[in-house]
């Protein structure tokens, strides 16, 4: 009770305030007057006895003070005197206050943005409530290097053995076709197949209408669907009497048995349009799973299980242990390094503007030092003095705060325009509550950190000596010209880190766009191309076809060559299996369970441009069927040269996967991506392709645009067989920009943190001689008295900035060394220690210095001597 009646006394006296004041006055009045009437009672005058009880009393100034302690709200009422006061000083300095908020706003936002990408990409990928638990089941196989699709049969012997994950669904992610294309236009419409719990795996449950249930998954089951909430709206107006309806998926009519909240998806997909039964026929063909991690289980211990039960288990040739991998695992390395330097980029960015305020401050904190030393000379406590400067920034690191939700949700809107086409990396980031207090964090953090230097600097005896000396002592002491000093050194060489990376990142492209690929890009295309129907199921038929394909497209004017291939070079498809050499022992380490392979046809070479550096091209297969029947292959060069260093490659014989043994007949170039890390790449084969193959990538060399010539491209082929199905077209060109994208993405973020910390360091160096200029009016006078010229004054001011820029960019080069070996998996044809980048931001900083301390420079000549020395 008596703790309840306490919280209570003080709540009252924190927002009653006004209220408990006046109670206090009258109860102490009250007891005043009883006092009075007692000692008049005892034969006191009315005047005696009003002093006596005033003695008594103690005073009723010093009564109030003791009862206010006791309520325990004097440190909040202190606070709010400290608020106050610090709002009455901003309002005198508009200028002041403005620039100090948008300095913290720029910092404190952008770092807000880039935390909320890593939230959405690391940290809380999936937005449901055990979405750091649930996992997605990955069948490898290329020595762990490659991804295949897994079986049902797989999935059910880890549901039977597994330990350490529960509530195991099994899905299969697809694009649907809706609606009827004999009786109107289709729509492409998101989903995945789904079985019984799947969407109570996220903790979901259909709007209206029920979930899948068992019986809807039998293979003589009707098929039934569920529909998006958006795919409710947009095509049947939200009626709710669609359930039981009717909706054609795939060319087969289901019945519509319920309809999802609005946003539903499921992990590791994006389709949320349709969700059809996946029905049971009795085979092992391919699914997706999904499941969760036992609480207090974590993915590797999961993947150790996995391994352990891959040994006991009857596993396809080639097939390596699987794994499991959270929705983070699944965001490719390349993507990882971007964020992690863009996360340093801008934190960068947010210590230059740090120091910059607390240039600000302290400059600002000197100029008040005859205020803060008559302060206390009153009896302040220096502790009092600190808490009031800490109060300042605070509250200016909080406005700072509240202004950079706006440069938040800025920088992530420039952030998704900016990310690569096809890139959804940053689409989902929002400013969420854990996003919201990491700002708020970094705020309340940098408002100290910031506000703890103005604060030691003032106070103490500095205070008594600058009360002492009069106005002189305001200029400031050398610690604090030091410190100023310093943190304009530390901009300056952070600003040097990312100018370096930035330099490095663009040469980078360039070294990437005049790279030898081992091929012409100039005017490749590809087109996928299937010849799977059912009329071309003859082998006869299908040779045919493709035959007259390749006649029609070479007719084309503007085509110089068409071939046939496994893909668009400088892509390879991939070749399942160990690869052995005959009469050599090779060992894991050579990494040849996986291959990169193109079967094509022998004018290949001469359309792409790969170069034959030694031997001969293959002979071309004559088999009439759409099978691999060739025994002669080609071989990149780095691979001929590891295995063959004396250069006797051909003639020697390679197999794969325990297959038929192949003789090597040439050695070609090496094709390769720039920058490319990908392992088995480095083995790269070529074979003869068979003659009537169910799905190729049709190869042109041609002058004309892709866009310009693709109608004429599947005109030709519709002439040919119009069986044949025309898929997705590319070029060369475009795969080599695609490669391109992460790096250059890389350099415009990066590119833009170095603009904006460079403009900072160069306003916090122009800022601290202006402010050095300003507190050696004095001096200055004396030299020009003394017969100093303004070129002499010139070097003074500019030399104190160049020293400090200097200082600067030789910690910065080191930094910036360190930073480009740290990120040298980005980097390509250039070195971290690449001398030109070097020198060419030492330059650049250089001539930043010099503009920078030029303007105060001009004021320093313009002093006059005569009034300098005056107002001393």
């Amino acid at each position: 009770m008596p703790f309840i009646e306490s919280t209570s006394l003080w709540l009252r006296a924190l927002f009653q305030r006004r209220h408990v004041e006046t109670e206090m006055e009258k109860e102490m009045r009250l007891h005043l007057e009883m006092e009075i009437e007692n000692n008049i009672r005892l034969g006191m005058p009315p005047a005696e006895a009003k002093r006596a009880a005033l003695i008594a009393f103690g005073g009723m100034e010093k009564t109030k003070e003791a009862v206010r302690d006791e309520r325990g709200t004097r440190w909040l009422e202190e606070v709010a005197a400290d608020l106050r006061f610090a709002l009455r000083g901003f309002r005198r300095q508009p200028l002041f206050t403005s620039g100090v908020v948008t300095l913290i706003a720029l910092g404190v936002g952008a770092s807000s943005a880039v935390f909320s990408v890593i939230n959405n990409l690391l940290l809380s990928p999936l937005p449901f409530p055990d979405g750091n638990r649930m996992v997605q089941y990955v069948a490898m196989a290329g020595g762990g290097q490659v991804m295949v699709t897994p079986t049902r049969h797989d999935v059910d012997q880890w549901r039977a053995r597994t330990r350490l994950v529960d509530q195991i669904v099994i899905v299969r992610g697809t694009t649907f076709a809706l609606g009827d294309s004999l009786r109107g236009p289709t729509q492409q419409a998101g989903g995945s197949f789904i079985t019984p719990g799947a969407v109570a795996f996220v903790g979901g449950r259909p709007l209206i209408g029920r979930d899948v249930q068992p019986s809807d998954t039998l293979a003589d089951a009707p098929p039934v669907a569920l529909i998006g909430y958006a795919l409710w709206q947009r095509s049947f107006g939200g009626r709710r009497d669609v359930v039981g309806g009717a909706i054609v998926v795939d060319g087969s009519q289901h019945t519509v048995i319920g309809v999802l909240p609005r946003g539903f998806k499921l992990p590791f997909d994006d389709g949320a349009d349709v969700f059809a039964a996946l029905r049971s026929t009795g085979g092992n063909g391919p699914i997706d799973a999904m499941a969760k991690l036992r609480p207090g289980v974590s993915a590797d211990a999961a993947n150790r299980e996995l391994k352990q039960l891959f040994t006991d288990l009857d596993r396809r040739a080639g097939q390596d242990p699987p794994k499991v991998m959270r929705a983070a695992d699944w965001v490719p390395k390349s993507s990882k390094r971007v964020v992690f330097l863009m996360f340093g980029a801008v934190m960068v960015v947010l210590v230059i503007a740090c120091a910059n305020v607390a240039n600000l401050l302290l400059a600002r904190a000197w100029a008040r030092q005859r205020e803060l030393a008559i302060r206390s000379a009153m009896g302040a406590h220096f502790v009092r003095l600190v808490r009031q400067m800490l109060t300042e920034s605070l509250t200016l690191s909080i406005a700072g705060g509240v202004a950079g939700v706006a440069v938040a949700l800025l920088t992530l809107k420039l952030l998704v325009l900016a990310q690569p086409e096809g890139s959804t990396d940053f689409s989902g980031a929002r400013l969420e509550p854990v996003v919201l207090a990491w700002g708020l964090g970094v705020c309340v953090v940098t408002g100290l950190l910031f506000g703890l230097a103005p604060a030691l600097f003032v106070g103490g005896g500095r205070a008594n000596e600058s009360l002492k000396a009069g106005a002189r002592a305001a200029t400031g002491s050398a610690a604090a010209r030091r410190l100023r000093g310093s943190l304009v050194a530390a901009e300056v060489a952070l600003s040097a880190v990312l100018l370096i990376a930035t330099v490095l990142l663009a040469r980078t492209i360039v070294a990437m766009q005049h790279a030898d690929i081992g091929i012409d890009p100039a005017g490749l295309i590809g087109i996928r191309v299937s010849m799977a129907s059912q009329q071309l199921t003859d082998p006869a038929a299908r040779r045919a076809a493709v035959d007259g394909m390749l006649e029609q497209v070479r007719s084309i004017l503007g085509v110089r060559g068409a071939t046939l291939a496994a893909d668009l070079p400088p892509n390879f498809a991939t070749g399942m299996g160990e690869l052995e050499i005959e009469g050599r022992t090779t060992s894991p380490t050579d990494s040849l369970s996986s291959v990169a392979i193109s079967w094509t046809r022998p004018e290949y070479f001469a359309i792409t441009g790969t170069r034959i550096v030694h031997g001969r091209v293959f002979a071309n297969d004559l088999t009439a069927g759409d099978r691999l029947t060739s025994t002669e292959v080609l071989v990149n060069e780095s691979f001929a040269r590891r295995f063959w260093p004396d250069g006797d490659a051909i003639g020697a014989r390679v197999r794969r996967g325990g297959g038929a043994w192949s003789t090597i007949v040439g050695v070609a170039a090496d094709v390769v991506i720039p920058n490319s890390r990908r392992a088995w790449n480095r083995t790269q084969f070529y074979q003869a392709m068979p003659a009537a193959p169910s799905h190729a990538m049709l190869i042109i060399r041609s002058a004309v645009p892709l866009t310009a010539l693709l109608p004429s491209i599947e005109a030709a082929i519709k002439r040919a067989s119009p069986f044949m199905k025309v898929g997705r077209s590319l070029s060369t060109d475009m795969i080599l920009d695609a490669s391109r994208a992460t790096t250059r993405f890389t350099l415009t973020l990066v590119g833009g943190f170095a603009a904006l910390s460079l403009f900072l360091a160069a306003l916090g160096l122009h800022a601290v001689i202006a402010y050095s200029v300003s507190q050696r009016t004095r001096e200055i006078g004396v030299r020009v008295a003394l017969g100093a010229q303004n070129s002499d004054i010139m070097r003074l001011v500019i030399g104190q900035g160049t020293g400090l820029a200097l200082i600067g960019v030789l910690i910065g080069a080191a930094g910036g060394v360190l930073t480009a070996r740290a990120m040298r998996a980005m980097l390509y044809g250039t070195a971290p220690t690449d001398p030109v980048t070097l020198v060419g931001v030492s330059v650049l900083l250089g001539i930043v210095a010099v503009v920078a301390s030029y303007a105060p420079a001009r004021r320093a000549v313009k002093v006059d001597p005569v009034e300098a020395l005056r107002s001393e």
